[in-house]
């Protein structure tokens, strides 16, 4: 998830909950996932094609560390949220 992503987790979370009366599991549900990193089908499909593959490599790698924190503000945000 990109910086703006991860700056947009308060808004999306605020629509989802008050644009469209989404219940609360469903909106952390909907954000965690977003959260995640670019799985391994992408560098599947750029072996198959042999298309990109140092590109699809690094955007698996970068987007798995980049997750330690774009998963754990929206986890730790939606805990707090149940927590109090």
């Amino acid at each position: 998830m990109s910086g703006m992503g991860l700056g947009c987790v308060a808004e999306v979370k605020a629509v989802e909950a008050y644009v469209f009366d989404v219940a609360p599991l469903w909106v952390a549900t909907a954000t965690i996932t977003a959260a995640l990193p670019t799985g391994a089908n992408v560098f599947n499909l750029a072996q198959k094609y042999n298309a990109y593959l140092q590109r699809a490599a690094s955007t698996v790698v970068l987007s798995t560390d980049g997750s330690i924190v774009s998963v754990a503000i929206p986890v730790a945000s939606f805990v707090a949220s149940v927590d109090s």
